[in-house]
């Protein structure tokens, strides 16, 4: 799991090779509502480390022993 610099999104990876996006920053001024979220299914090995470049952008690498990049697309994230 890693958050963004902002602390607005974070990345979770899980063992059956999702990659799991949440904006968080509305839960700081209401704590009950839930965040915005949404998961890509990654075809390949699993994740195991994830770690922001910037607001914008994550690189996760795995079993793969390749770096992915996903890049957030207005309000969407998309593996490059």
């Amino acid at each position: 799991m890693a958050f963004s610099p902002s602390s607005e999104n974070i990345c979770y990876v899980t063992h059956d090779c999702e990659v799991n996006f949440a904006n968080v920053s509305k839960t700081v001024t209401e704590p009950k509502a839930k965040p915005d979220s949404q998961k890509i299914m990654h075809n390949g090995n699993p994740h195991l480390q994830t770690i922001f470049v910037d607001d914008n952008k994550v690189v996760c690498t795995g079993y793969d022993k390749v770096p992915y990049l996903y890049k957030k697309d207005g309000n969407d994230w998309k593996m490059n």
